[in-house]
This record gives structure tokens, sequence and C-alpha cells, in this order.
């Protein structure tokens, strides 16, 4: 019964957002299908996983429902674009600026791989992953450990999302391009970490997605190549590095064809556990009623990296205090212990967004807090429209990657989050400054972005 609730409600929200958007890939589109494809798989308990209960299921809905209403109450349709793209995708990529911070960031992490693995010389496999979540080892001090996850880590998903957004309007190869590729294996290396690579085919995907509705019946005189060979070329390589980087954590070495057959089991069982066990996460909180022993953050949970970002910055003055009642603190007490969710398997670290919002006053404010996300996406789904360039673009993809994954985890309690969206919202504000006439047309006899950048 359940499953038909989810099937009718991604149903009706896809084509409300298609009418109301004229658009069929929106924000809205990714963000339901995705809820509702999943929670329908979860029903099934692959992998004799512990069943959810139906309230859990519940509150889910509630949330799904809640942040399209409020999309739709403010999304437009036949929105015009004042940008058009095929002038200014690859200009911030040709810089010198954006390639001597690639390679600016290289060096930090060429530093932090070698380091990682004289450590990993004298430790197990099942370090792989714990030691760079912990400060002593990896990271010497509080103030290393912000600076690799705070600015490093921003700057990589930020050229990331930049240079994908690129990639996925034009299909171009560039320098830059392979720098940021580059970053990103390396980022992944340290730690041996996958999600990197998830965050470089979902940004792809929604690129696509919106490239394809933004330039169908445009009136933009210039249409991009397609150049499926080279996404496809693009697809398999990241789906190969996630393989070996499994194969890694789980001890073993392989070939090429041992990738293929991985792929085929393990790496599609991991797939499936990846997405299916944060609603058993989501599950164990609400039925262990941990909100009553952390109690409600009205409003510091939805904002936890905004809070880490501002108590971090009052610890000199005596803010230190107030670390250890953040809502980041407060939900990692039983976020970062690891749950069994059935089959024995083990789970941790990602409760879905919905834990976040109802950690923040219960189902009312899960209600009200839903709405408004919702509202906020339909509007920066309307602003990035009629105000495209590579900076809105990316924003928007970016944005709508973390409306995706809320289905994992609540992005937003990351600072780096937040600093990625600061650093496209300003890039937007410099570009349209420093190219855009005054009646908000390009004005293609001022000099180019790349020199004052």
């Amino acid at each position: 019964m359940l499953s038909l609730v989810f099937v009718t409600t991604a149903a009706l929200f896809m084509f409300m957002g298609k009418f109301k958007t004229g658009k069929t890939f929106n924000p809205l589109t990714f963000f339901v299908g995705f809820w509702c494809f999943w929670a329908i798989v979860s029903m099934t308990n692959p992998y004799q996983m512990f069943a959810v209960s139906n309230k859990t299921y519940l509150l889910v809905w509630v949330q799904v429902v809640c942040v399209s209403l409020g999309y739709l109450a403010v999304a437009k349709k036949n929105l015009s674009a004042k940008f058009d793209l095929s002038e200014v995708g690859s200009k911030i990529l040709y810089s010198r600026t954006f390639a001597f911070l690639q390679l600016f960031v290289l060096t930090f992490l060429t530093f932090y791989y070698f380091k990682y693995k004289s450590l990993l010389s004298s430790m197990t496999s099942n370090d792989m992953r714990r030691i760079i979540f912990e400060k002593g080892l990896l990271f010497s001090s509080s103030a290393e450990y912000m600076f690799y996850y705070w600015v490093i880590t921003a700057i990589i998903y930020a050229s990331l999302v930049i240079a994908i957004s690129s990639f996925a309007l034009h299909g171009k190869k560039n320098l830059s391009l392979f720098l940021v590729l580059i970053n990103c294996f390396m980022f992944g290396q340290v730690g041996q970490g996958r999600l990197v690579y998830f965050y470089m085919m979902v940004f792809l995907a929604v690129g696509l997605g919106l490239k394809r509705d933004i330039y169908k019946n445009s009136t933009f005189k210039i249409k991009p190549k397609k150049s499926w060979g080279v996404y496809l070329v693009l697809i398999l390589a990241v789906i190969f590095i996630m393989n070996r980087t499994s194969a890694r954590r789980m001890g073993v070495s392989m070939s090429f064809g041992d990738s293929i057959k991985v792929f085929f089991t393990t790496s599609v069982e991991q797939f499936i556990i990846y997405f299916t066990g944060p609603f058993r996460t989501l599950d164990y909180f609400i039925q262990s009623n941990l909100v009553n022993v952390t109690g409600h953050t009205f409003g510091r949970s939805v904002f936890a990296g905004i809070e880490e970002i501002l108590t971090t910055l009052l610890i000199p003055i005596g803010g230190s205090q107030l670390q250890a009642n953040m809502a980041n603190t407060l939900m990692a007490s039983f976020t970062s212990p690891a749950i069994h969710i059935g089959g024995g398997l083990s789970f941790n670290a990602f409760y879905t967004s919905v834990m976040n919002f109802y950690m923040d006053g219960g189902l009312p404010m899960l209600i009200c807090l839903s709405f408004a996300y919702g509202i906020i996406m339909g509007m920066l789904y309307n602003f990035c429209m009629n105000n495209m360039n590579i900076f809105t673009f990316s924003l928007l993809v970016y944005t709508t990657y973390n409306m995706i994954t809320s289905e994992m985890r609540w992005n937003y309690s990351a600072p780096a989050t937040w600093v990625v969206v600061f650093v496209l919202i300003l890039g937007h504000r410099l570009y349209v400054k420093r190219t855009v006439g005054s009646k908000g047309l390009y004005d293609y006899k001022s000099p180019s972005l790349l020199t004052k950048f």
C-alpha cells in the first residue's frame, strides 16, 4: 500500500513540476524521483535488512510532499535566460587563476596523500576511513583539520561543479578540467573515499538534464554539440575507480576484468545498501526516541553548518562551551557509531534530512521547514533560470544535487557546503558586475573576465 502511495506521489509531483516550470528536468523531478524510487526499493528489505516502520516511511512522505508543495508554490515557467551559456561556459576554466588554484590544491593533496600512505603502512585496512575523521594522526591540529574540510574540500567541490557543469554544456576538454579531475582522484585517495566520484556522476547527470531543457526550443543561435561518447567514457572511468576503491577498502587487489565483475556483484549490492540504509538509520532514530535524549535544536540542525562556522569563530572568546552543544555535536553522538540494520550489515552517518528537520521540533517543524526549503529551492530555480551564466548554472546543479542526496543526509550540516554556495553566488555577482551591461545583456566589447579574476 505504501509503495503505491510513493509511486502516486512521484508521478503526481513530477507532472505538476513539468506543468509549473515547463521543464521536464527541473530540481523537483530529480528530488521526488530519487526519494520515491529508493523508498520503494527499501520496502522490499533487500539483502535481509530490517523492515522499516510505517511511521518512518510516512515521515519521509510528509517531507517529500511538503518540499514539493513549497517548490510548486513559487516555481514559474517560460522564464527566459538573459545569458547565452554558449558564450560563457568555458571562460572561467581557461583562466590562469583557476589553473593556479587547482595546482595550489594539488600541492596540499599530494602532501596529505603521502602522509596518509605512510600512516597506513603501520595500520590495517580497517583504519583507512577512521584516520581522516580524527585529529592527531593525519591532521595534527584542529586548525589543520578545519583547513582541510572547510577550505580544501570546498575548493574541490566548487571547482568540480563548475568544471562538470561546463563539460555537460559543451563537452569540451581542457587543462583545467584535467586538473580538477586529478584533484578529485587525489582527494578520493586520501581516505579511500568514494563520495567525490558520486558527486561527479550526479553533477554530470543533473547538468545534462538541465542543459536539455534550457536549449530545447530556445532562441539561442548557437547550440552545443552532443558529446555522448565523451560523457560515457568519463562515467565508465569513474565507475572503474569507484570499484577499485571499494576493493582496496576490502583489502583486495583486482585487474580491469575483475573490476567489471565486481561492478555487477559487490558494487551493485553496496550501491543498494548505500541508498536504502538511511531509511533504517532514520527508523532507529525515530523508534529509539533519540530526540528525547538530545533535545530539540529549533533550527540549529537545519543550519548546522553555519552554526559550526560561527561557534568555531567564537572559540577564542569563550565559544568552546557552545561547541559542546552544537547541533552537529549532538547528532554525532548517535550518527557516528555504526548500528546493525539487518543481514549482518552495519551502517552509520547517513540518517536522511528528515532527521535534521525532525530534530528541530518534531513533526510541526518537519512540515514547516520542509515547506520553506521547497520555497527556497523554487525561488532559486527562478533566479538561476532568469540570470543564467556558468556560476548560476553550477549553483543550480549543486543545490539540486544537495536536494537529491537529502535522501542520504542533509549536506548543509557541513560548513563546506555553505562555503561552496557562497563562492558560487560571489562568482555570479563578480561576473555580472564585470561582464554585463546596464541593460542586463552581455557587453561583448568589455575586457574578458579572465584578465580580471
